[in-house]
């Protein structure tokens, strides 16, 4: 059979699952990226009395300690997203200069470090050194997620990149599983035994480091890069189209001429965080991945993340049972992010992020009612209501918008404004949830936990639902050309449609 016919098959019958390498690559990327940012925005969950235990012994006076510690604790969680905004920063010098992977390894080794810092931490009980630890975590952090997300969509077919994008949430989840067991207090969330955790993360994120040395750089920024060497240009690409899709070396040669010969006749220079507004359609795909982003953040999952507990034990749990809870809470976000797996790229993006929001909108207006029985009207059945709302929550939240809005924004700018506008959703992503953390406590103390969840999470996804629905195109298995020019097209049409109703008044 010809390659002409064997391209004419795989077009009529395209294949949703990225490859064995694929899956290995984006496996090994979420683990040095989402599954880190998992385990620390779940650790201080279950082990909240240890890490209160610890900034008490970091203090020097008695005075108020209660309220001071409870001050230090809400601030050492908050700084993690404050390193997340200035890393965000980051993500496209560091992508433009350093190439894809390097700055990933580079996101990565900081991550190493504040791990580092942190056990030194709890060995000198020094609080300044476990606040610069979870400040210097965000940044490393939020560098590791913005590339990872980025080499697994220019990476991937467009095919198969949906799918292969979802393991970035998918070891999210499981990052939130695993460490609700391993940070309870009777493991090693305990005052003895805490610093294992971060030796736990250490190791792991070396061995990620060592697998993405073997990782070649990605084919579209291959294709970007101007060289003399035309040949070895074409060979680099060629390689890496065969080590990222196992095409054959002829259709990989020729794909890999598509590639560059695109890029050469678009003669787009890399847009920065300033010339990305330039252009109208870039201008579109940047503020839509903005507003998922922030609407994810400002769903309620940042206070389901660091305060669940809390949150149970207030409704009459004891802490054993709310930490045995927190994990059932986080099996059914991996349930959520699984059934993702098999919808994503046979209902398209749009429609499974406003099915999910509107779930999303119903079951916090549940989680408020819930909360206002709870604290008015005690009893056990409406705590089991309330788990049993939030674990709903959790599920339609790691089916939508949790994974989708780690990659939706590069799959509707160009390659040339992606690592520019991964810095803008990563940024809002940081300062949401940071203003979360910093304000949401206050104002649940001055008012009620009810008040405080429905006023800070219903109104963003209503808002977001709305201009979704009427902005935010399809991007299952098209390519960016494809929606640049329907974009091109339909501003055509606008246009000509102004300047008929311009000569009609006239």
């Amino acid at each position: 059979m010809s390659s002409s016919s064997s391209s004419s098959l795989a077009t009529s019958s395209p294949r949703r699952w990225p490859n064995r390498r694929m899956q290995f690559v984006a496996s090994l990327l979420a683990m040095g990226s989402t599954f880190s940012f998992g385990f620390q925005m779940m650790w201080v969950n279950p082990a909240r009395g240890t890490v209160m235990e610890f900034v008490r012994a970091t203090m020097d006076h008695e005075d108020a300690a209660e309220e001071y510690a409870t001050f230090l604790f809400d601030s050492a969680m908050a700084i993690f997203f404050a390193g997340s905004i200035l890393g965000g920063f980051v993500i496209q010098p560091a992508a433009e200069h350093l190439g894809r992977r390097k700055a990933y390894m580079v996101g990565v080794v900081t991550y190493i470090i504040a791990c580092g810092i942190k056990i030194m931490a709890k060995e000198y009980v020094s609080y300044s050194l476990f606040a610069a630890s979870r400040f210097i975590s965000g940044f490393g952090i939020a560098i590791s997620m913005g590339l990872s997300a980025i080499i697994t969509v220019e990476s991937s077919s467009a095919e198969t990149r949906g799918v292969a994008s979802l393991v970035n949430g998918f070891f999210l989840q499981v990052s939130l599983v695993v460490t609700s067991v391993l940070a309870m207090p009777f493991c090693l969330g305990n005052t003895r035994l805490w610093e294992f955790l971060f030796w736990f993360e250490t190791l792991l994120n070396v061995v990620v480091l060592i697998g993405v040395l073997y990782i070649p750089e990605t084919p579209t920024y291959l294709a970007s890069q101007n060289t003399e060497d035309e040949k070895k240009h074409e060979d680099d690409v060629t390689e890496s189209l065969v080590f990222f899709r196992e095409m054959d070396q002829e259709d990989a040669r020729l794909e890999a001429r598509r590639i560059i010969y695109s890029y050469q006749c678009s003669q787009n220079k890399k847009q920065n965080i300033f010339t990305l507004w330039k252009c109208r359609f870039t201008t579109r795909g940047t503020l839509l991945g903005m507003l998922i982003m922030g609407a994810m953040a400002q769903s309620g999952i940042t206070i389901i993340n660091f305060y669940a507990v809390r949150i149970l034990v207030a409704t009459g749990l004891n802490g054993t049972n709310a930490s045995i809870a927190n994990s059932l809470l986080c099996l059914f976000a991996v349930a959520g992010i699984t059934t993702a797996f098999f919808i994503v790229d046979k209902y398209g993006r749009k429609k499974l992020l406003l099915v999910t929001f509107v779930a999303l909108i119903i079951i916090n207006i549940a989680i408020v009612g819930l909360l206002y029985l709870c604290a008015h009207f005690p009893h056990m059945i409406f705590n089991c209501m309330l788990i049993g709302a939030i674990c709903l929550f959790n599920f339609f939240f790691s089916m939508g918008p949790g994974p989708l809005s780690m990659f939706i924004a590069g799959e509707l700018v160009p390659q040339q404004s992606r690592s520019a506008a991964s810095i803008y959703t990563s940024v809002t992503m940081a300062v949401c949830r940071f203003l979360t953390l910093v304000l949401y406590t206050r104002f649940q103390k001055a008012t009620s936990e009810a008040i405080a969840f429905g006023t800070s999470f219903l109104p963003p996804m209503i808002i977001a639902v709305y201009i979704l629905y009427r902005y935010l195109p399809e991007t299952k298995g098209t390519t960016v050309e494809q929606l640049q020019a329907e974009f091109n097209v339909d501003s055509r049409k606008e246009n000509t449609e102004e300047i008929e109703m311009l000569e009609i008044q006239n």
